[in-house]
């Protein structure tokens, strides 16, 4: 039986997500840039398992972790699921390694057919014929139009009500506690707090193993007061940790 996570919509669309997904980064191997360090496919498995019991129905993955593994990874571990309990597939584009090359920073691309070809190997590896949301991973340096690269203008969510989903809220594991066994982890809060920004519909936060998961899953639950978001604010204003830090906007007034 699935812990309840609460759901919200992706902006208009007709998807509803649960406000917390699985990122699948850290489940790829040794060797080349972005890495984690190597994580064991064991433990890796056992957390996406751990994270879709507790409640969460999406797994977010790219193209570009390494290249291509952490993809047929997570194609892996929903094929002997019922359809009913299968999570949504997101995916991402953008990002390419020369063949060979596993150092230095990935090429930037979102020319549409590079996306296409893309797309294409990433089914292929997911073991689906779909994928429920595909993403541009990050800007590239050319003069590509994005409405060339989305193939259909995709305006933003202060204009339209675009949804919008953050990642790395825990700032790449630096916010994650070893076998902490108190109430409010710093995992829990960091999460929670991206969750009341204006906008958002789901955070991507990865795991490991099993273990971290207890540690950032009941950030959905958790109620920060507005004296626990101006606190936050302050340290953040203080520490130099983030840019133009401010109350959310439904909290300002």
């Amino acid at each position: 039986m699935r812990a309840l996570i609460p759901t919200g919509p992706l902006g208009t669309s007709d998807l509803q997500i649960t406000r917390l997904g699985f990122g699948a980064w850290a489940m790829d191997g040794a060797g080349w840039s972005f890495e984690w360090g190597g994580e064991d496919e064991g433990d890796s498995s056992t957390a996406i398992r751990q994270a879709l019991d507790l409640g969460a129905d999406w797994i977010d993955t790219a193209t570009v972790n390494d290249l291509g593994r952490s993809e047929e990874s997570v194609g892996d571990e929903p094929c002997d699921l019922s359809p009913d309990d299968r999570p949504y597939v997101f995916t991402k584009c953008g990002l390419i390694f020369e063949e060979g090359s596993r150092s230095g920073e990935p090429r930037r691309s979102r020319w549409p057919d590079s996306i296409r070809q893309e797309c294409e190997t990433s089914l292929q590896r997911l073991g689906v014929e779909r994928v429920d949301l595909y993403r541009l991973h990050w800007p590239d340096w050319t003069d590509t139009r994005v409405e060339d690269s989305l193939l259909a203008p995709k305006p933003t969510y202060a204009v339209h009500r675009t949804g919008m989903i953050w990642y790395s809220p825990r700032q790449a594991d630096v916010l994650t506690e070893t076998l902490s066994r108190a109430p409010t982890t710093a995992s829990a809060v960091a999460v929670a707090w991206t969750l009341t920004s204006r906008g958002v519909a789901g955070a991507i936060v990865g795991a490991s193993s099993a273990d971290q998961i207890e540690g950032w899953i009941d950030a959905v639950t958790l109620v920060l007061s507005r004296a626990n978001l101006g606190e936050i604010v302050s340290a953040i204003g203080r520490t130099g940790a983030g840019h133009r830090p401010q109350l959310p906007a439904t909290l300002a007034a």
